[in-house]
């Protein structure tokens, strides 16, 4: 994934890592890694770690959609999915 659209100058890779318990699919920890962006995904990551949220319930969020904020698929919602898919 890209912390912009592709099309957008400055598009940098961003990398999402989520550790979920296999129970309940609460969200426990993660990693986000990448040059720009980085703090508000890490903020959205650490409030769905406080507020116990499955990973269904953050791979259902709606993100506004602002070409040079976010793309049409965030981050956090790509690793959530693929989260589920493994489960």
């Amino acid at each position: 994934m890209s912390n912009k659209p592709h099309y957008y100058p400055g598009a940098e890779p961003i990398y999402v890592k989520l550790l979920v318990e296999t129970g309940e699919h609460k969200i426990i920890g993660g990693q986000v890694i990448g040059t720009e962006g980085v703090a508000e995904r890490v903020n959205l990551l650490t409030l769905a770690i406080q507020k116990s949220m499955r990973a269904d319930e953050l791979a259902d969020i709606e993100y506004c959609y602002m070409p040079a904020v976010c793309d049409v698929i965030e981050p956090l919602t790509a690793a959530a999915e693929v989260v589920l898919r493994k489960l």
